[in-house]
C-alpha cells in the first residue's frame, strides 16, 4: 500500500512538474493550412470565406460609390483624389482576393518560428525526476499519505493551468478564423481614413493575431523555464519550490491568455 503511494506521488510529479507542461502547446499553437491539428476547421473557415468573399467584393463597390457621392457633394472630385481611390480600390481588391494567401503565409511563419522554438525548448529541457522528491520527502520524514495528497493537489493545479495556456492557443484560433471570415467585409471599408479606417485596422488585427501563436509558445516556454529552475535549484527536493513552480505555471497561463490581445493592439 506504501509503496502504491509513493509510486503514484512520483507519477503525479512527474506528469505535472518539468518539460511536459509545455509538451502540447506547441501543436495547439499551429494554425496554417498545411500544419495543424485543426484541419476540420480550417477547411470550414475557408468555405465560410469563400461564402463571404462575394459579399465583400458588392461591399467594396457600394464603398467605392459612397466615397465618389461624397466627394461630388463636397466638390472635392479631383484629378489627384480619383487616382487615390482607384488606387485604393485597386490595392483592397487584390488583398481579398489573395488573402488565404496571405494569411497562409503569414500563419506558416508563425509556426517556423514555433518549431524553432520548439528545438531550442528540447534540447534545453531540464528533467524534473519525480523519484528524487518522492525519495527527499521519504528522508524528511513525511508520511506517505501527505506525499500523494499533495502530489495530487501539484498535479490538479498543474493541469489546471495547462488548460489555461490551451485554452489562449484555442481562443486565438478561434479569433483568427472569425476574422479570416468577416474580413472581406470589414477590408472593404477602407475608403474613409485610409491607414486608419476600419478596414486596414482589422487587417492589422489580423496580422497580430496570426503571429501571436509563437508569443503565446514563448511565453509557454520561458514561464516552464522559470517555473523549473525554482525546483533544479534546490537539488529536486524542495517542496516550497514545488508550490513556487505551481504559481508560476498559473502565471504563465494568465500572460499566455492576455498576449493574442496585447499582439493585437502592437499592429
Amino acid at each position: 500500500m506504501f509503496n502504491f503511494m509513493r509510486a503514484a506521488a512520483k507519477n503525479m510529479i512527474d506528469q505535472s512538474i518539468g518539460s511536459g507542461f509545455a509538451d502540447k502547446v506547441e501543436d495547439y499553437t499551429r494554425f496554417s493550412a498545411n500544419t495543424s491539428i485543426y484541419t476540420t476547421f480550417w477547411t470550414q473557415v475557408q468555405k465560410m470565406y469563400n461564402v463571404v468573399k462575394p459579399y465583400g467584393y458588392a461591399a467594396i463597390t457600394t464603398f467605392f460609390l459612397i466615397y465618389l457621392l461624397n466627394a461630388a457633394s463636397a466638390d472635392q472630385v479631383t484629378v489627384d483624389s480619383l487616382i487615390k481611390v482607384t488606387i485604393q480600390l485597386i490595392i483592397v481588391i487584390a488583398v481579398i482576393k489573395n488573402l488565404e494567401t496571405v494569411v497562409n503565409t503569414m500563419l506558416s511563419l508563425s509556426d517556423t518560428f514555433i518549431s524553432k522554438m520548439g528545438t531550442i525548448n528540447s534540447t534545453g529541457n531540464t528533467e524534473i525526476s519525480g523519484q528524487k522528491i518522492v525519495d527527499a520527502w521519504k528522508d524528511s520524514g513525511e508520511s506517505d499519505l501527505s506525499m500523494m495528497l499533495q502530489s495530487f493537489v501539484i498535479w490538479l493545479l498543474s493541469k489546471l493551468a495547462h488548460l489555461g495556456i490551451i485554452f489562449a492557443a484555442l481562443s486565438r484560433v478561434l479569433q483568427i478564423g472569425i476574422q479570416i471570415i468577416v474580413s472581406p467585409l470589414a477590408v472593404a471599408n477602407c475608403f474613409d481614413g485610409g491607414a486608419n479606417s476600419k478596414g486596414f485596422q482589422n487587417l492589422k488585427a489580423l496580422g497580430g493575431l496570426m503571429l501571436s501563436g509563437f508569443a503565446v509558445y514563448l511565453v509557454a516556454v520561458v514561464g516552464n523555464s522559470f517555473a523549473t529552475s525554482l525546483i533544479v535549484g534546490s537539488n529536486n527536493a524542495n517542496v516550497g519550490g514545488l508550490w513556487s513552480c505551481v504559481a508560476m505555471q498559473f502565471a504563465t497561463a494568465g500572460v499566455a491568455i492576455g498576449i493574442s490581445r496585447e499582439m493585437k493592439t502592437l499592429f
